[in-house]
């Protein structure tokens, strides 16, 4: 099984970037993007992940392979990272999806909250001014 630097160099020469083609459209500095394609750097995020796709033009999918070992990880309030590790890609992009669904979810619940704690100040505010 390729590791994720080997399939990321293989797609790049394919598009005839050169590594620092590709650092450059990363925003990242030449050493770091060698390290990716060294494997030298494992632990790359999503969105990192999801943004090399998109410069070699590939879905993510294919370029994590139908048998990458991915590893998801969370910081909690202490700061000690706690992760999950998958045997596929589609199996750690649903579970990455449906943490952002239920993110997005609470954000929303937090939003309209907030959006009613305004409303109640603004209607405080009208009867202040009705008060002078």
């Amino acid at each position: 099984m390729l590791k994720i630097g080997d399939t990321i160099r293989q797609f790049r020469t394919t598009n005839n970037y050169s590594q620092e083609d590709m650092a450059k459209m990363l925003g990242i500095n030449l050493k770091t993007y060698t390290n990716i394609e060294r494997n030298v750097t494992t632990h790359l995020t999503i969105p990192r992940l999801e943004q090399i796709a998109s410069v070699l033009k590939v879905n993510l999918t294919d370029l994590l392979g139908k048998k990458a070992n991915i590893r998801t990880t969370n910081q909690n309030n202490g700061g000690a990272v706690i992760g999950n590790y998958y045997e596929n890609a589609t199996e750690a992009l649903t579970h990455a999806n449906e943490k952002l669904s239920m993110e997005n979810t609470h954000l929303k619940e937090k939003n309209k909250l907030l959006e009613e704690k305004i409303g109640n100040l603004e209607e405080v505010i009208g009867l202040m001014k009705e008060r002078k």
